[in-house]
Order: structure tokens, then sequence, then C-alpha cells
């Protein structure tokens, strides 16, 4: 019998059309280019994301738990996942344990890991900070905020606001540490009178 692969491709997931087309959606083009013997599939991990969908476009968007069960029943016996999540937080850990509760329906499993997982992740997303967003003069700053976590895995963010020390960027996190106040007062402690705020998600609801 002929070896067929699905590739699930797991998100936090977006509300809004635009940002899902330019950022979740391209990635995804991105692994079917790479990918092209395997068949597609999608999920997104925010059950709140998937009802809105649902809701204002009438897409039905599937969890993971909902995609595996697809993929299983269509007779796959190849499974790739990839995460699309920042971080190994906890929607990633939750992830693996869907997959593992399966991965004895499929010869073989693989699961790729977030962005952040190595050092040299680390490195190549700092260097890609200080480049995508530049300050126009010595008293200005670049602010990014992250989403934070509850999991262990928020020490993340302090990690990326600790490698881009001195460069002018600094990195926030709305519901963990560093929080915004936090940075605020380092941004005032640096003699920084304007500071762009940008966002640093995978997707946004």
């Amino acid at each position: 019998m002929m070896s067929r692969t699905a590739l699930l491709i797991v998100s936090f997931g977006t509300t809004y059309p635009q940002t899902r087309q330019e950022t979740i959606e391209a990635t995804e083009k991105a692994f079917k280019k790479s990918f092209p013997d395997a068949d597609f599939f999608r999920a997104f991990t925010s059950k709140i994301v998937i009802s809105r969908i649902k809701k204002n476009e009438g897409i039905a968007i599937d969890t993971p738990k909902e995609a595996l069960a697809k993929i299983i029943a269509a007779g796959y016996d190849t499974l790739l996942v990839q995460s699309l999540h920042l971080i190994p937080g906890i929607e990633y850990n939750q992830l693996l344990d869907q997959v593992d509760k399966v991965a004895s329906q499929f010869k073989q499993v693989t699961v790729g890991k977030p962005l952040l997982t190595s050092f040299e992740d680390y490195q190549r997303v700092v260097a890609f900070l200080k480049d995508v967003v530049q300050p126009q003069s010595a008293d200005e700053a670049v602010l990014f905020m992250g989403h934070g976590t509850a999991h262990s895995s928020f020490t993340a963010y302090a990690c990326l606001d600790h490698m881009l020390m001195g460069s002018q960027h600094y990195m926030g996190a709305v519901e963990s540490y560093p929080d915004i106040q936090f940075e605020i007062g380092r941004l005032k402690q640096d003699g920084v009178k304007k500071s762009d705020l940008a966002p640093v998600y995978v997707s946004r609801r």
C-alpha cells in the first residue's frame, strides 16, 4: 500500500480575515510548497477564535483534536505536525499531549518545534527584531510586546528583552513578565523620549 502523509499546521488563530491571510495562510502556503506530497490540514487552538469565525464568516475550522480525528479516519499512515506558536507554552504542550494519544495510529509521527526553542532560534529572532523596526534617533526606542503566558516558558520574553539590551529595542509581555509598567520604567531610565510600539504575536483575535 502506498504511504499517505498528512501535514497538520496548528496555530492560535485569528478572527481578522486579512491578518489570517497575510500571516497564517502565507505560512501554510510555504509549508505546502515544501511538502508537495503531503495533504494539508489546518487547526486553531483558540476555541474563541474558532467560534467567532464560524459565527461571523460561516467558516468551520477544526481544533487539533478534531483535525487529528479526521486524519486518522482518512487512513493516513504518516503524520507531520507543525506548531506556529512562538514558544513551547501551554497550548503547544496540549498539542503534544493530543498527538501522543493518537501516535500509535500512525507508522511515523513528526512534530515540529515552536519558533523559540534553541539558543540559535533566539539569536535569529533578535537579529530580525533589531532590523525590522529601527529607532530614528538616540532618544527613541522600539518596544515589542508579546502575549505572555502563565507557563514557565514566559521566560522567553525576558530572555529576548535581555538579548536586545543596548540596541534601543525592548521586549515586554501583556500577560506575564516583563510587563508594560516594567518596560516603561526601563524606557524612562534609559532616557527614551519616544517609543514605537510593535506587537510580537503569531496572530491576534
